[in-house]
């Protein structure tokens, strides 16, 4: 058997955890009247909530009424016009697109046979023409049979030769060719 001897005048009482739990009661209480003390002086400093509420319906009118003039405006837009106007635009891009395609297929049966390679192409639209350059390379002269056949299509006019130059590997040549093609009410 055990028994505890308490010989203290004043036996010892962990008080600690009642402690706390009464400081942070204090504490929420006195945070709860400082935030509603806040508040009575906002709401006292800037009016009152109907004040508050009318400024918010006048702001709400005045927005409501932009938006009516807005509206208003738009209607006034002939939609009409303006579609006709996108139809015809969306008309020549896509006649455009379709002469451009035309065109390359044009200059693939020009190249036919012929061992030229096209390094590159570049087109500057103008009007009812496009300017075309090319770079092509060759291993002989075929280049110029292909200046040939160009000066010989009823679509391209004025084929001439702008630059020459050898291959830095030496197997051949870099021909730098400028061509008007027209587009034509046939095609």
């Amino acid at each position: 058997m055990r028994y505890e001897l308490n010989l203290a005048t004043r036996p010892f009482v962990n008080t600690t955890i009642p402690l706390l739990i009464a400081l942070l009661v204090a504490a929420g209480i006195i945070a709860f009247t400082a935030f509603n003390v806040s508040v009575l002086q906002a709401s006292a400093a800037g009016g009152s909530y109907s004040d508050r509420i009318e400024e918010a319906t006048d702001r709400n009118q005045q927005f409501r009424e932009m938006i009516s003039e807005i509206e208003n405006s738009l209607r006034q837009i002939d939609l009409g016009q303006l579609s006709e106007r996108i139809e015809f635009a969306n008309g020549l891009i896509e006649a455009r697109r379709r002469n451009l395609s035309l065109m390359l297929d044009r200059l693939e049966q020009l190249f036919g046979d012929k061992n030229v390679r096209a390094r590159s192409i570049s087109t500057n639209i103008q009007g009812d023409s496009v300017q075309l350059r090319m770079v092509v390379e060759d291993e002989g002269d075929e280049a110029l049979r292909l200046v040939d056949d160009l000066r010989s299509s009823p679509y391209l006019k004025n084929a001439y030769i702008r630059e020459e130059s050898a291959l830095t590997d030496g197997t051949g040549k870099s021909w730098n060719i400028e061509v008007t093609y027209f587009f034509t009410e046939r095609e």
